[in-house]
């Protein structure tokens, strides 16, 4: 662009203009720079599905156009929304929203485990509270539900 420009000002006007990608293509790697970190947490293996497919859809646009060799995109304004798409989308990603649902319906789930005695209960809520994932809060309300099915087959006795 530069290269080509026939006066000073148009010199001076197509370089800002590739400073301007040149910034904006900065901007669209870093806001993927840490995708495969954002993939391995739990606010992201934990979100809905919707929202990993957003995130990943945008970090996948994002990548195509840093990958692009033939026609580049040169548009600062479209490199920009790829990088804000990417930040919008990974701020979106709901997996800690996920496990603090998770926690609250296995605790809610120990009020009608009647056959569990109160040091039970209360065992079970430090595991719930101790819970890292969905599936493991998940997996521990299902572990008190059956201790207290074994409790009562006890009691039966």
């Amino acid at each position: 662009m530069v290269q080509q420009s026939t006066t000073v000002a148009e010199a001076q006007g197509n370089e800002q203009k590739a400073n301007n990608v040149d910034a904006a293509m900065d901007k669209l790697r870093q806001s993927i720079a840490d995708n495969a970190t954002t993939k391995q947490n739990q606010n992201y293996t934990d979100a809905s599905p919707n929202k990993k497919d957003a995130y990943n859809n945008a970090v996948t646009t994002a990548q195509g156009i840093i990958d692009q060799t033939t026609s580049p995109t040169l548009d600062p304004t479209v490199i920009n929304q790829a990088a804000g798409q990417v930040s919008t989308t990974k701020n979106a990603l709901n997996g800690n929203e996920n496990l603090e649902a998770a926690k609250q319906q296995a605790t809610q789930s120990l009020g009608s485990l009647d056959n569990l005695n109160n040091a039970q209960k209360q065992a079970v809520t430090n595991q719930i509270n101790g819970a890292h994932t969905v599936d493991e809060a998940n997996q521990i309300k299902q572990n008190a539900q059956n201790l207290n099915t074994a409790m009562g087959n006890l009691n039966k006795r």
